[in-house]
């Protein structure tokens, strides 16, 4: 299931409400997977799909940005995560990079 598969899941319109009212309310919203699609989407990002898909297990690194938030003692510094990536994000507005996959270009979380 991706964001961009409304007519097969109708009700993913609905989530993408709740999430543009929760952040026009001034709420911290944070996604994961399909949740980060359909946040970026709300606030206006192209997501697509990639010709292949990224699957394994990578370092993360933490982004420096948590280090002045509330998320500073929440994420660790780095951890090796298993990660299967089908729909880069690419977005226009302001939002904070949690980790970031190394030596990759730049695979947000």
């Amino acid at each position: 299931m991706g964001v961009y598969d409304i007519e097969r899941y109708p009700s993913l319109l609905l989530e993408k409400a709740f999430i543009s009212e929760a952040i026009r309310a001034g709420k911290i919203v944070l996604g994961i997977c399909l949740g980060a699609q359909l946040i970026a989407s709300v606030l206006g990002a192209k997501i697509t799909r990639n010709k292949h898909r990224e699957i394994g297990w990578h370092k993360v690194l933490r982004s420096k940005a948590l280090d002045q938030t509330i998320l500073n003692n929440v994420f660790p510094h780095q951890i090796d995560a298993f990660y299967w990536i089908a729909t880069p994000l690419k977005s226009r507005k302001k939002r904070y990079r949690l980790h970031q996959v190394k030596p990759e270009k730049t695979r947000d979380f």
